[in-house]
């Protein structure tokens, strides 16, 4: 359940301590982590997930690299690409969350230009995620998602209007085969266990820290998945408290 609170800054800090005791005494190990944003009506969705960025995915992943090649030269990885992408504020599906609440406070209160003369309530959510959940640079699970923005927007689509197919069927679609193709340029011998439910999820990954932004905010990311409605399965990035400013 969500338990929703309205408090000043001076009255958040003892919470987070507090939350960060109680989240020990859990059976299975959680770790805590935050994501604090101006206005407490926003969704909880990656930028790419936006109209009209969606059905462009493809051509921005590859565009930001080709205008901008000298910034990628480093990124290995499908995901280091994605996080080079994302500390340029380029749309992708990344959701940029910290394991340092005071970042997540910052954003929570901190106005842009737009914001002045309005009435906006800034909001942090505290998300417990099992440790044993938790995915690094190398997982096949990263792999598979980060992948996803390398083939083309069509198949995507179509990819997700297989997903009533038998698991075999998918698993040896044309585009699946697509991805796989992406995936092995990062690992030659990833063997394809590719079924519905991993294009779905939604994953939490600690990247390499290869810039000077996410080592200052402690940055971690969801990166999401597909669903079958076309935007991502926001249902499963689930939080436990939201604190509201």
């Amino acid at each position: 359940t969500t338990e929703i609170y309205t408090l000043s800054l001076h009255d958040a800090l003892p919470i987070y301590k507090k939350e960060q005791v109680e989240d020990t005494d859990y059976e299975v190990k959680k770790t805590l982590y935050f994501r604090g944003h101006r206005n407490c009506n926003y969704n909880i969705e990656a930028y790419i997930s936006r109209a009209p960025y969606y059905k462009n995915e493809f051509k921005i992943f590859n565009e930001a690299q080709v205008l901008c090649s000298t910034s990628f030269e480093k990124c290995h990885t499908n995901l280091q690409t994605l996080a080079m992408m994302q500390h340029y504020e380029v749309p992708t599906r990344l959701l940029d969350i910290s394991t340092n609440p005071l970042v997540a406070l910052f954003f929570a209160v901190c106005a842009f230009r737009e914001d002045f003369g309005k009435k906006l309530n800034g909001e942090v959510l505290i998300f417990a995620v099992d440790e044993s959940k938790i995915c690094y640079d190398d997982s096949d699970k990263v792999r598979i998602l980060s992948a996803l923005p390398a083939i083309r927007d069509s198949d995507r689509e179509m990819m997700m209007k297989k997903f009533a197919l038998e698991p075999d069927e998918l698993r040896y679609s044309l585009e699946v085969q697509k991805l796989l193709k992406v995936i092995r340029k990062e690992d030659a011998h990833f063997k394809n266990r590719i079924r519905k439910a991993l294009l779905q999820q939604c994953v939490l990954v600690k990247p390499i820290k290869n810039n000077n932004r996410m080592l200052r905010q402690s940055g971690v990311f969801f990166i999401c998945g597909l669903s079958e409605y076309g935007s991502f399965d926001n249902a499963k990035i689930t939080y436990q408290h939201q604190m509201i400013f």
